[in-house]
């Protein structure tokens, strides 16, 4: 036969009657299917590959080469399950069994049981997760132009259910809750994000029974070494954080960089005494003053603003 004119072969077969055909297909048995969810691991598995996160890990982390998955392949599968289904280690593999997450990785899913988590977990020293934290996070800041130019600094804590008799780690202690669960041990945590995006560049974990302003030097300094071991550049960044971290003695530590933060009111009542007539509007019609004040043994620079959100809040607050 011809196809545009030229001679081409095509080879044909014959399948038998439509009738056979019709009545053979209708007796075979259904072809047994299963489904596995693919999009979201594939996504976040094409990302891993990208920042290098495995073979940043297993740099610092070695491991014997006849281990069911090397460390950086089981933190990253760790990972993609936190972020797409968050469970305990000993429900990952029924989770992760239903993904193909086994043919990404190449790895057994069914062997990747709590007891090999932690194994794998006991492996990496604080300092190589130092190193492995500061090489991925410079990689990712480079790759998608995360600005450093302002930087949030908050706390929080969150409770675990490790028992009171459990002395393996003494990081777990009762303290103030934001969850209100003061009847369980929890972890403080003090995180530092980009403005754009809220991309967390540096983490500093400590004692769940310890406050604010008491642990905000400790936690500032190491951010800080993390971001001198990203080449940020620290004079060209403008920290901001709220009053529950500020004291006399915090504040003369950073006289070397800037920052915003925010006073407690009642310490100054003469702010409080402005004439509303005299502040300038912004474009919500928010009233706010600049003013130059003698704070902490030097002269700086404050703002004063009336937030009616806030002071509705409070008015509820006081109200209930």
């Amino acid at each position: 036969m011809r196809i545009g004119g030229k001679p081409t072969t095509r080879h044909v077969g014959y399948l038998g009657r439509a009738e056979d055909i019709v009545a053979g297909r209708g007796a075979r048995a259904p072809r047994a299917i299963s489904s596995r969810s693919h999009g979201a691991v594939a996504a976040l598995k094409t990302l891993l590959d990208r920042l290098k996160i495995v073979e940043t890990i297993d740099a610092h982390v070695p491991g014997r080469a006849d281990t069911i998955a090397s460390v950086g392949q089981t933190l990253a599968l760790a990972a993609i399950g936190r972020a797409c289904h968050p469970t305990s280690k000993r429900g990952f593999a029924q989770w992760a069994g239903a993904t193909t997450l086994s043919q990404l990785f190449g790895v057994p899913i069914e062997k990747l049981t709590s007891p090999f988590f932690w194994d794998q977990m006991d492996k990496v020293s604080l300092k190589a997760l130092d190193e492995i934290e500061t090489q991925i996070l410079a990689r990712a800041a480079r790759q998608f132009g995360v600005k450093t130019d302002l930087l949030v600094y908050d706390t929080t804590n969150f409770f675990t259910y490790i028992a009171s008799d459990n002395a393996h780690c003494d990081l777990p202690q009762r303290g103030k809750s934001k969850q209100r669960r003061n009847d369980l041990r929890q972890l403080a945590l003090a995180l530092l994000v980009s403005r754009d995006g809220g991309v967390p560049l540096g983490a500093h974990m400590y004692r769940g029974n310890l406050n604010d302003v008491s642990v905000f030097i400790e936690a500032f300094t190491k951010l800080r070494e993390r971001l001198t071991a990203m080449a940020v550049e620290i004079e060209q960044v403008t920290f901001v954080y709220d009053k529950g971290n500020v004291s006399k003695e915090n504040q003369a530590r950073l006289e070397d960089v800037d920052y915003v933060t925010s006073l407690v009111p009642s310490h100054h009542k003469d702010l409080l005494a402005l004439n509303e007539a005299d502040a300038e509007r912004l474009e919500d019609g928010t009233a706010v003053w600049r003013v130059r004040k003698h704070v902490w043994g030097k002269e700086r620079t404050l703002v004063v603003l009336v937030s009616e959100q806030l002071r509705h809040g409070q008015r509820l607050g006081l109200d209930q």
